[in-house]
This record gives C-alpha cells, sequence and structure tokens, in this order.
C-alpha cells in the first residue's frame, strides 16, 4: 500500500532528517501487548507507523524493524510524537521518535542508512523476487562463497559470511559475470552489474550485494529460468570485474 507519508515529529526533525517512504514490518512491546505493524517512512530521527490500536502520545517502547522477513540485529527505544488518524478508516498513523542511547546511536544511523539504501533498489525493482538459497562460489577467491537469497528476471541478492567483509574489487558499478552449470553439458552465462552494497559488521551482519541482469538474450533466459523454478545448478561461479 504506497502513498505519501505523513510529515512526523518536530519542525526541527523535519529539517534535519530526511524521510522516504518505506514498507518495513515493525514488531513492538508496550506493558499491554506485542504488536506487529508496517511502516509507512522511515529516517535517521523517526519512522511513521500504520495501525489499528492508537497509542497515547509520550507512550515509550522497545521495538525492531524486519526487512524481507528478516530482523535487523537491532532494537531501539522508541516514543509516540503524534497520533493522527490514517487516511484508511479504522487505521491511526503513529510518529515515533527514536530514543537510542549514546552508545547506540552510530550503530541505528548506520542500520537506517542501510535499510533506505537497499529499498531505494527495491523501489526500481520491476520483476517478481523468487526466494532462493544458492551457494555460488567467487570466481577471484575460489574459497569464498557467497549464498544467493533472492533471483529475479531482473537481478539477485547476495549474501557473504558474516566473517569475510566486502571484497575490495566489489563496488556499485562492477561488472559481473555469472557461470552457471545446470547439467554436466548444460551450461550458460549471465552478465549483470553490481547496483548497491551492504558492508555488514564483521561477526555481527552479513556483507551484502545486489546485482542487476544485463538486458538477457533468449539464450540467457533460459539459462535463467530453471533457477526461478527452483532447480538447483551444479555450479555458480561469479566474477567480479573487467
Amino acid at each position: 500500500m504506497d502513498r505519501t507519508a505523513r510529515h512526523m515529529a518536530s519542525p526541527e526533525d523535519e529539517r534535519a532528517h530526511e524521510r522516504k517512504p518505506i514498507r518495513l514490518r515493525v514488531s513492538y512491546k508496550n506493558a499491554h501487548s506485542l504488536v506487529t505493524e508496517y511502516t509507512t517512512s522511515i529516517s535517521r530521527g523517526g519512522c511513521s507507523i500504520e495501525t489499528e490500536r492508537p497509542l497515547a502520545i509520550g507512550t515509550r517502547f522497545a521495538f525492531e524493524l524486519l526487512a524481507q522477513g528478516k530482523t535487523l540485529a537491532l532494537q531501539v527505544e522508541g516514543k509516540v510524537v503524534r497520533c493522527d488518524p490514517s487516511d484508511n478508516p479504522g487505521q491511526h498513523l503513529l510518529a515515533i521518535e527514536y530514543l537510542p542511547a549514546p552508545s547506540e546511536r552510530e550503530a541505528l544511523d548506520r542500520a537506517i542508512d542501510s535499510l533506505l539504501r537497499e529499498h531505494q533498489f527495491e523501489k526500481e525493482r520491476r520483476h517478481m523476487r523468487v526466494p532462493v538459497n544458492l551457494v555460488a562460489a567467487d570466481g577471484r577467491q575460489p574459497e569464498l562463497q557467497y549464498l544467493v537469497k533472492d533471483l529475479s528476471a531482473g537481478g539477485a541478492g547476495l549474501q557473504l559470511p558474516k566473517d569475510r567483509p566486502l571484497p575490495s574489487y566489489i563496488d556499485v558499478h562492477v561488472p559481473v559475470i555469472i557461470e552457471i552449470t545446470l547439467e554436466p553439458a548444460v551450461r550458460g552465462a549471465l552478465e549483470a552489474v553490481v547496483v548497491w552494497t551492504l558492508s555488514g559488521r564483521p561477526g555481527f551482519s552479513n556483507p551484502r550485494v545486489g546485482i542487476a541482469f544485463e538486458k538477457l538474450t533468449e539464450r540467457q533466459e533460459a539459462t535463467l529460468q530453471p533457477l526461478l523454478r527452483l532447480h538447483r545448478p551444479e555450479q555458480m561461479i561469479l566474477t567480479f570485474g573487467d
């Protein structure tokens, strides 16, 4: 449900933090219940949540953001600063201000920046994603393996192990060749380009990479289709760089 989110918090917050429409699931716990709702916008200063249950201004609670079915490694305290009727009957828009401890501020900013960066790409996605779990080797470092987490006719999302930093040769606009072996005698290759990266935090969160396919030929589409039908290839190799 896409629509323009209302402004939240104070005029000072409006000047200090850029808000972007975004759709994330949010779990929050107050003294009475554990509720799961959806955000309509998010920024470094706070977020807007659409809910059936209005909360009184000043209500404080802990909540965590969830994206793509995964819980972010972050929980933060929030406070209701406004509660307005939504454009949808029976719904309310809560404006939530983050209240992180000083030691949590930097981690929170990094997490929000990562969400905004990733969802900026998601808004441009025109193809239905298929959740997958395919292992792919790095053509330059064969011992390094990626987990292909989602796949579509437009691109793929990759995840690295938590203990491995993002290789220096992976950056936005870097070309990628994906060699795929479906069967011993059935091989193909796809051309792609890196469109976003998330460096992650060693031992804490996984580095991630988003790639977009170049215009696919009929032969390349034939190579991709079995994967979209959840066929597991015998081998995948990703080679980044010229």
